[in-house]
């Protein structure tokens, strides 16, 4: 395969977590001799189709209602891995069917790859679903791999472009999106609804589930609030998720003087200078055993129907707010003792492989056994393409006159929250970063193609 004639296409959907590892694959796979497009979900499927290129599209989540777009990549010669950004830590008792539901049987016969987390993934893919054996490969994500240690001062030095914190700070990570939207819950609801189209929402556990995220917020107010005036010299940088409202938490937190509320880059980047990082469930704290961190999960109240278990059983587990401050009181470095590592490897090792190798290395050699055409580009069939965007425009616009007269507003502040936007001297900055560490990665030229999206290959 001619590699230097294939483009590799990268949408985003929330800068905070999707750009720094889709970024250092794309330089990893320019270095092969690919060429990359990344940026905005709606930048990258306008832009692959125009390059005249045999093409690979990295999908970040598969849609089970997006065939017509699956179907129209295939017949422009294109090829459609799975690299899914969610794909690895869900409720347990849920974890089969979500899985399940992310790889919809009437899409994945379009999929040429699917690039698991780990093995957990995969033997229930091969157990439920027609996909071959081997179109699956447990490739970790490359999400982690950034987490390591030989990544630290990359995080650190986009910390550093952020902010001069210099005081001790525990980093706690909000997985509250339940019950701090910019929606009101009936809203969320109905709006999820009709996003997803399949009915797979049962609106009483929802209901449950706000609940039980509420009753967090007030127990996590609670002990930020004694911490607060116990250790008046120990910063608390509250992380909220990206789709919570994070301005109920700076109303919340108001009078609190060492209390930081942001949602500024990367959770990776505040993890590598905190002394603690505090949650509840939360999959950054899996990011922060990658980086050797010292985790731990608050649990005053813990419901298993509610929870999603791994990140609470890699971490040492606190279930009174006098346990926690004691804690704070006697911490003694920034890591997990050993015994806690080795537990933390053998939960996290069959759902999230790479531990010990690159998630790049194994996805760019499953790539060079790709069967990619390389031959003249096919027109897309014009028809089917312009009948699947009016069907989508029409859809939309029905969503957006139901909520017209409620929230308009709100889900334009949400969607801007995931993706402020993205400019061609973050990746310039970044890219610099990367192969300071990384002496092997190329120089490359960056071009704007459209709005948020960018044209990366070798000089």
């Amino acid at each position: 395969m001619k590699n230097n004639k294939t483009l590799c296409c990268f949408p985003l959907e929330t800068i905070s977590r999707d750009l720094d590892p889709r970024l250092h694959l794309g330089l990893q796979l320019i270095k092969e001799g690919y060429s990359c497009l990344i940026g905005s979900k709606s930048g990258v499927a306008k832009e692959m189709f125009k390059q005249n290129l045999p093409f690979i599209y990295f999908d970040k989540g598969l849609d089970s209602r997006a065939e017509n777009f699956y179907r129209n990549i295939k017949m422009s010669k294109g090829t459609i891995v799975s690299l899914d950004e969610e794909g690895g830590v869900f409720n347990e008792k849920l974890y089969e069917s979500e899985l399940l539901r992310r790889n919809g049987e009437n899409i994945i016969k379009y999929i040429d790859l699917f690039f698991t987390w780990g093995e957990k993934q995969k033997k229930i893919l091969i157990e439920n679903t027609s996909i071959p054996d081997k179109k699956i490969i447990v490739s970790g994500h490359p999400r982690f791999d950034l987490c390591k240690p030989k990544f630290k001062e990359f995080r650190s030095a986009l910390l550093k472009s952020r902010t001069d914190i210099k005081n001790k700070y525990i980093l706690i990570n909000s997985t509250f999106t339940a019950a701090n939207t910019f929606l009101s819950f009936d809203e969320e609801i109905k709006l999820r609804i009709d996003e997803r189209g399949d009915g797979s929402i049962d609106v009483n556990y929802e209901r449950q589930l706000y609940d039980y995220r509420k009753l967090l917020i007030n127990y996590f107010y609670e002990v930020i609030k004694e911490i607060n005036k116990i250790y008046p010299n120990l910063t608390i940088i509250f992380r909220p998720h990206p789709g919570e409202n994070a301005n109920y938490y700076k109303e919340l937190f108001e009078k609190f003087k060492n209390v930081i509320v942001t949602g500024d880059g990367s959770a990776q980047e505040w993890i590598s200078k905190s002394c603690m990082v505090l949650h509840h469930d939360c999959t950054t704290a899996i990011e922060a055993f990658f980086s050797k961190k010292f985790i731990v999960s608050y649990c005053p109240i813990k419901d298993d129907d509610f929870v999603q278990a791994l990140p609470i059983q890699i971490s040492s587990v606190i279930e009174s707010q006098d346990h926690l401050l004691k804690i704070i009181n006697n911490i003694k470095g920034c890591s997990n003792e050993e015994g806690q590592n080795k537990i933390a490897h053998d939960y996290i090792r069959p759902v999230i492989a790479n531990i010990d190798f690159e998630s790049s290395e194994i996805i760019i050699q499953a790539l060079k056994n790709i069967a990619i055409e390389s031959s003249e580009i096919s027109k897309i069939n014009i028809s089917i393409f312009f009948k699947a965007i009016t069907r989508k425009i029409i859809k939309i616009l029905k969503r957006d006159l139901d909520f017209f007269s409620f929230s308009t507003n709100k889900l334009k502040i949400r969607q801007k929250l995931k993706f402020p936007g993205l400019n061609k001297d973050e990746i310039e900055m970044k890219v610099a970063l990367l192969r300071k560490i990384d002496k092997s990665l190329p120089k490359i030229k960056i071009k704007q193609v459209y709005k948020d999206t960018y044209l990366m290959s070798s000089l």
